[in-house]
């Protein structure tokens, strides 16, 4: 026959898959079925080519409704997120997301479809850089963002700043490091201004100018390191 409702748990793991331009190499997680096909997500591991394994290990749940699945949860300690995905449209709307750490908030809020719309405003630590193990050692210093991403996943276009308060990056391919960087990104569209001023080793350094890209790739260069 068939049931009216389903209940159970286990273990589910994906090798290989992507979103957009976003590559996943794997994810492993512990599924619930809840009474009414809720599906509760914990012990997830997210593992994204080129960074850290990204642990999730707080619920996160899906409760597809008719045509849309809605989202919400607090997967990790700190971090919260609230939306749905529309499946006839493949319009994924994020209604809130809120990043707490000792630097203050970071909130995100939009919408991904054919195009994108996402709003980013809040302060955040630079060790989150630190994901990015093939280029940073380590990262440290707080960043404080207030940005509007447009255009598409292949090719976003991205206004406002992103501003650097005590930065500190650890390159592994420079040998020295840079530390006391301040000041800030500024983006216009596809055109990138970065005013910037740190110490690089036991020496210093200013970055002005301007770097064009398009579909992630830098076209033109500008820039001015002193």
């Amino acid at each position: 026959g068939v049931a009216d409702s389903v209940e159970g748990s286990g273990k589910g793991s994906v090798k290989r898959g992507g979103y957009g331009r976003v590559p996943i190499e794997s994810l492993m997680t512990r599924i619930t079925i809840q009474s009414g096909g809720r599906l509760a997500f914990e012990e997830t591991l997210l593992e994204i080519e080129g960074l850290e394994p990204i642990p999730l290990p707080l619920p996160f749940y899906l409760d597809p409704k008719g045509g849309t699945v809605f989202f919400e949860g607090r997967p990790a300690l700190g971090f919260s997120l609230q939306g749905e995905y529309e499946l006839e449209t493949a319009t994924l709307k994020l209604r809130q997301a809120e990043i707490l750490s000792r630097f203050g908030k970071l909130n995100l809020k939009g919408e991904v479809r054919d195009s994108i719309r996402l709003d980013i405003r809040g302060r955040f630590p630079l060790a989150w850089f630190s994901v990015f193990h093939q280029v940073l050692d380590d990262a440290s210093g707080m960043a404080e963002a207030d940005l509007l991403i447009t255009g598409t996943v292949e090719n976003p276009r991205l206004k406002g700043a992103l501003r650097f308060e005590d930065g500190f990056f650890g390159f592994r391919r420079l040998g020295d490091i840079l530390s006391d960087v301040k000041g800030a990104i500024t983006f216009s569209e596809q055109t990138l201004l970065p005013s910037l001023s740190g110490r690089y080793g036991d020496g210093s350094f200013s970055l002005e100018g301007n770097l064009t890209f398009a579909q992630y790739i830098p076209q033109t260069f500008g820039l001015h390191l002193t």
